[in-house]
């Protein structure tokens, strides 16, 4: 669903808009589905529907790197993969979207970033597989339902907090650049974790398990590789 500038105001994808206009048709369905191809990006729930607030869950229900797209590939690399998790991270964040799917598993009709672990002719497992998993093998459904941004970051670094129902806290951290960065996250309200253990993907890692980080007066001194995604989970 577009947002309320009316750059879609006569049609093209924005059927969201049209749907709400309808008030027969907005209380016959409870889930909108939506893409991200149109943009890479996701939309804020529009300030003319419902006034603001959001009444139906979203699903991203299909994306991936077709032919003619930006990251269209084919790519098995950290870069496509960083990619991918800027494009989960906005869904999340921005989109507020309860949840994100990828298109298939392996490309199909062409060579090209369609699915989401393999490229035609390769058994190489594309980093967006495990990029994607750092936020689908530790954000569960039923479990988690709260999402924050965890305030101002560094330049080409994107940082999301998740919050359980029995106070379980996961925070992903997407360093797009190409130096390693140091960033403190401060960690307030509820019961803040002694200790959070990163989970790291990389052009080298996969899913790599370090040790426990100390969280200190509520502040977790995160470590970033260059060009990752790092997941850190409450001890």
């Amino acid at each position: 669903m577009k947002g309320a500038n009316g750059e879609l105001a006569e049609g093209g994808y924005d059927y969201g808009h049209w749907l709400a206009a309808d008030p027969d048709a907005w209380s016959a369905f409870d889930i909108l589905g939506v893409h991200e191809y149109e943009s890479q990006v996701a939309y804020a729930w529009p300030a003319d529907v419902n006034g603001g607030v959001r009444d139906k869950e979203v699903w991203q229900t299909e994306m991936s790197g077709v032919m003619h797209w930006p990251e269209q590939g084919p790519s098995t690399h950290i870069e496509n993969g960083l990619a991918v998790a800027r494009w989960i991270h906005s869904a999340l964040t921005l989109g507020e979207a309860s949840a994100w799917l990828y298109w298939w598993y392996e490309a199909y009709y062409q060579n090209d970033n369609e699915g989401l672990a393999l490229i035609q002719g390769s058994s190489t497992i594309a980093k967006r597989y495990y990029t994607m998993g750092n936020f689908s093998r530790y954000i569960r459904p039923d479990v988690f339902h709260a999402v924050r941004v965890a305030g101002p970051a560094p330049d080409k670094v994107l940082v999301s907090a998740y919050l359980g129902d029995g106070g379980e806290v996961v925070i992903v951290a997407i360093n797009e650049s190409d130096a390693a960065v140091e960033v403190p996250i401060a960690i307030t309200g509820g019961t803040v974790p002694g200790a959070m253990t990163p989970i790291v993907t990389s052009a080298t890692d996969n899913w790599a398990e370090g040790a426990p980080v100390t969280v200190t007066d509520g502040s977790l001194p995160a470590s970033l590789p260059a060009k990752s995604v790092t997941t850190f989970v409450s001890n």
